[in-house]
């Protein structure tokens, strides 16, 4: 049975050390995360007791921007205006478990699949450990995310379907064909558990994540995964040096660009049904260029694609990126045509 007196006893304990002891203990420590929850509540209690707090306007005006930013919702419902520009969706953290709501720019889903693959599209650190992690789902944001996709669905004759600004349908390329990102993506990361050293896939994940989830931070992640794997992997070196790039990094991106053409002779590409090697070599001479360009560095001749030859794809009897331990062309020769 719950102890009845010994809650009150603390309760008054706590309510003796006054208004100000009773906010610092139990929700100071909460309001970096700046989560409506938290905010609401010290704000109420701050104006109870008579609290004065160093950061009680900002929490304050949050409080007046979350009740107005709620209030314009409900208004652009009766107006019949049903897609807002953003969601706010509750995920959980990987590294500290901590649940808080982010407002959220876009979800990639695949409204075709039973399982409603879902993956962010926008990027943000945690706001409980500030670091940069891929999110996981709570029960509640895909909660959210059904009835945005209900919308999205809904009441095609009246040319409500496809309006949605938050959720996205977006394809990638896979092995020669075209699948929803989502579904690339899981497809790699299973790939991954079976086999950990398959470049191919690091590269792929850093790819979906970069170029159509705009991630850069978490391609980034895969992109140098793949690297320490094969650093002569061309793609990767420029999916490196532009998420440096779009960080401002961009001496740092220069240099590693330059420490690639060192052993241009050795290059190797994993991901042809991308793109060609020829087309990676004349991306890598547009970003070289670009960047000698924004650095204005003319001490250097700028890059011409056609010079730099196309590097090394994989040989037939080199082993299979894909991690299975077999030669090349026993393994996926055939089902990728590299």
């Amino acid at each position: 049975m719950v102890d009845n007196t010994s809650i009150m006893a603390h309760r008054d304990a706590e309510l003796e050390g006054g208004g100000d002891h009773l906010i610092d203990r139990l929700l100071e420590p909460h309001l970096p995360r700046q989560q409506r929850l938290f905010d609401e509540t010290f704000y109420q209690m701050a104006q109870l007791l008579g609290v004065a707090h160093p950061d009680l306007e900002s929490i304050a005006g949050r409080v007046r921007k979350g009740r107005a930013d709620r209030q314009a919702h409900r208004a652009a419902l009766q107006r019949g205006d049903w897609f807002n520009q953003t969601v706010r969706l509750e995920l959980e953290c990987p590294v500290c478990g901590d649940a808080n709501e982010y407002e959220v720019q876009q979800v990639a889903v695949n409204p075709d699949s039973k399982d409603t693959d879902l993956i962010l599209a926008d990027e943000f650190p945690c706001a409980s450990c500030d670091r940069w992690v891929d999110f996981e789902f709570t029960p509640g944001a895909h909660m959210a995310i059904s009835a945005e996709l209900l919308k999205l669905i809904a009441d095609r004759d009246a040319g409500l379907a496809g309006q949605s600004k938050v959720l996205i349908q977006v394809e990638a390329p896979y092995n020669g064909q075209r699948l929803p990102v989502g579904e690339v993506v899981s497809r790699c990361k299973v790939a991954l558990t079976n086999h950990p050293d398959s470049i191919a896939d690091w590269l792929r994940l850093g790819y979906c994540y970069h170029q159509f989830l705009s991630r850069p931070r978490q391609g980034l992640d895969y992109a140098e995964r793949a690297l320490t794997l094969e650093p002569d992997a061309v793609e990767a070196v420029l999916q490196k040096a532009d998420a440096m790039a779009m960080q401002g990094e961009d001496a740092a991106a220069l240099q590693l660009l330059d420490h690639a053409l060192e052993s241009k002779e050795r290059w190797r590409f994993f991901l042809t049904d991308v793109a060609n090697p020829a087309q990676q070599t004349a991306q890598f001479a547009y970003s070289y260029n670009d960047l000698l360009r924004r650095l204005g560095r003319t001490d250097r001749a700028s890059l011409h694609a056609k010079f730099l030859g196309t590097g090394k794809k994989v040989g037939r009897n080199d082993p299979c990126p894909y991690g299975s331990g077999k030669k090349y062309k026993k393994c996926c020769l055939a089902k990728h045509g590299s």
